[in-house]
């Protein structure tokens, strides 16, 4: 890669403005693709110790030692076409966690040999809604990162991921209730869906304790109530109805008998939980306010 004349030195800036927007990093291909360096050139710039080779095929340009975000994107290249960095790389990379994000999550949609130390996961097909590019890495969408780190991490991690997205204006729900309703089977299903339950439209909460009582009611398997229902003046904390299968339920600031009669008419009911049952199982509380 030495300088010979104005062709070369054009390849030279060339990488270099390609190394710049990639964190220092290149690959094999677009060595020898755009940039239009011959394979013997490569070996003699790692030979003289202009490139330094990161991963089969992955160089860092100019200096050994690369920033996490230029680790991440080595480890994608290396992959092979259309890998995505995900799991936990890909929360770091979205400001998810503060946890490092080596080894490296990769997910491609073929089969590959393990390439230590990077952690490879296969996809067979990735929707392009499923893919993403944040800091010129392709990464998976944020529904994706969440989906698969519902299969892998505790649960309690998993709710901090998804409050902390919305902290950053990330967090749509709609796109990942379209991921879900196509990734049926996926080990994270299940989970995510739970963990995303808060965030419907009906079941808005106005303190962390009204959040936690909401929590306790979805894992105790009763249905899901709307949340701060105002109803004919009456604020409540939940509403519901009768359905076919059993009873919905509501919890109010104000008594059962402060619901106006309309209420009880179009098959809603109050309950007020004191006591133990505050403290106790969710479950009990509801089989103790359920109508007769």
């Amino acid at each position: 890669m030495g300088n010979k004349g104005p062709a070369d030195f054009g390849k030279h800036r060339r990488l270099a403005d390609l190394a710049d927007r990639q964190h220092g990093v290149v690959s094999i291909r677009q060595l020898m693709g755009p940039l239009g360096y011959s394979r013997k050139a490569v070996y003699r710039a790692v030979a003289d110790g202009r490139l330094h080779r990161l991963h089969r095929g992955v160089f860092a340009v100019g200096y050994r030692r690369v920033s996490l975000h230029g680790e991440c994107l080595g480890a994608v290249l290396a992959s092979g076409p259309n890998a995505v960095l995900s799991h936990f790389s890909a929360a770091w990379l979205w400001g998810l966690t503060k946890t490092l994000p080596l080894p490296a999550h990769v997910t491609t949609p073929v089969h590959r040999k393990p390439r230590p130390p990077i952690r490879l996961h296969e996809a067979r097909w990735l929707a392009p809604e499923d893919r993403a590019s944040k800091e010129e890495i392709p990464v998976t969408a944020l529904p994706r990162t969440l989906l698969d780190l519902a299969a892998s991490v505790r649960y309690d991690w998993l709710e901090r991921m998804v409050e902390r997205s919305e902290e950053l204006s990330l967090f749509d729900l709609s796109p990942v209730e379209d991921l879900l309703a196509r990734t049926v089977g996926h080990h994270g299903h299940a989970r995510l869906r739970r963990a995303i339950a808060l965030y419907k439209p009906t079941s808005f909460t106005r303190s962390g304790l009204e959040k936690r009582w909401l929590e306790l009611v979805l894992e105790a398997g009763m249905p899901q109530p709307h949340m701060n229902y105002v109803e004919q003046g009456f604020d409540s904390i939940a509403t519901g109805r009768s359905t076919g299968s059993g009873w919905n339920w509501t919890s109010s600031r104000r008594t059962a008998r402060e619901r106006p009669s309309s209420a009880i008419a179009n098959g809603r009911r109050s309950c007020c939980w004191r006591g133990s049952r505050r403290r106790g199982s969710p479950r009990r509380g509801w089989n103790g306010n359920r109508r007769k």
